[in-house]
């Protein structure tokens, strides 16, 4: 399930969205891989700036995650 999480503590978890980070990408954008400090990885997807992508969109689109 989608989370929301402040940016600054998904730059620190990416390396700053570091290429070396990258695992994938798509239609709306990246997946990076974060690493939580207990060492858990997550997939972090950082969306292109797309116009008139609405709420359903995306959360048909996280759940894919």
């Amino acid at each position: 399930m989608p989370t929301d999480l402040p940016v600054h503590f998904l730059e620190d978890i990416t390396k700053k969205f570091s290429d070396h980070q990258i695992v994938g990408s798509g239609g709306y954008g990246q997946v990076y891989k974060g690493v939580l400090t207990n060492g858990t990885e997550i997939a972090v997807k950082k969306l292109y700036d797309l116009r008139g992508l609405d709420d359903v969109q995306f959360r048909m689109n996280s759940a894919t995650l």
